[in-house]
């Protein structure tokens, strides 16, 4: 339906499923306001409806599923606070649409998969606080939201999926401390977030993989001590990678090699090299000491000479 310019209005009142309905209409500039009160199911509805700059506010109060709904709508700039409370799965549901600068406070309560849901949002510059308290999968949430200069208190207590969530957020000069207590996947979580000079206290006590998870985090110095005393199973390649090309001065170093060494994990590979992380030649008596246990419990570990 590329061609297709306008949508007239019909009798869509008993409408429950509009999978993929006008999916790649990129003609349309404009949407009517059609019966979607019985809607349960918008999967990918406007999906790559390039043309729309504005949305109207339909009906959606039952609609449980949102995956990918508006996912590459770019000209869309400015989205309406419709009902959202309903939904459960968000999944893709605003991915990369660009034009949109300041996202609506909507219920998303009962919202449990959110991954993706706002990943390539380049033009986003805060994110509201919205209730996330259901949700168990942020993988690649906020990915590439490269315009992002702060980000809310969240509550993602619930979640276990955070790979890639903040992934390219290079405008964020700080994070707030989340409850990642239910956490178990960090893989690139905060990779190339550039500017975020500190890393806050949280607990990663059910963590199992932090692979790239602050890789070309060029401003980040400090990061505190006894964040993984205490980890779930660790897989071997846990940390590879993880502070590559940091700015970590020689005391965030200490606070993470001695940290690991209490974990007491083995045969696990870990990376701090490149950037400017301290050299091994400016590390502690307690760093370095850290540093030989871990290498007598078969780890492998990369780091600035």
């Amino acid at each position: 339906c590329s061609g297709l310019t306008t949508f007239p209005v019909l009798d869509t009142s008993s409408g429950t499923t509009f999978d993929s309905t006008w999916n790649s209409c990129t003609g349309l500039t404009s949407f009517p306001q059609i019966d979607t009160s019985s809607a349960t199911n918008l999967r990918s509805a406007w999906r790559v409806c390039t043309g729309l700059t504005a949305f109207p506010v339909l009906n959606t109060s039952n609609v449980t599923d949102f995956t990918a709904t508006w996912r590459q709508c770019s000209g869309i700039t400015t989205f309406p606070t419709i009902d959202t409370s309903s939904g459960t799965s968000f999944q893709n549901t605003w991915r990369e649409c660009t034009g949109i600068t300041t996202f609506p406070v909507l219920d998303t309560s009962n919202g449990t998969n959110f991954t993706e849901t706002w990943n390539g949002c380049t033009g986003i510059t805060t994110f509201p606080v919205l209730d996330t308290s259901s949700g168990t999968n942020f993988g690649a949430a906020w990915q590439s939201n490269s315009s992002l200069t702060s980000f809310p208190s969240l509550d993602v207590s619930n979640g276990t999926n955070f790979g890639s969530a903040w992934n390219g957020c290079g405008a964020l000069t700080s994070f707030p401390a989340l409850s990642f207590s239910n956490g178990t996947s960090f893989g690139s979580a905060w990779r190339s977030c550039s500017g975020i000079t500190t890393f806050p206290s949280v607990n990663f006590s059910n963590s199992t993989n932090f692979n790239r998870a602050w890789d070309n985090g060029f401003a980040l110095t400090t990061y505190p001590a006894n964040q993984f005393d205490t980890t779930g199973t660790l897989v071997s390649t846990a940390f590879d990678a993880a502070w590559s090309n940091c700015a970590l001065t020689a005391q965030s170093i200490e606070n993470i090699l001695t940290s690991l060494d209490t974990n007491g994990a083995q045969n696990i590979t870990l990376g701090i090299s490149g950037g400017s992380n301290a050299a091994k030649s400016t590390w502690s008596t307690a760093a370095n000491t850290a540093y030989n246990n871990l290498i007598t419990k078969g780890w492998t570990i990369s780091f600035n000479s």
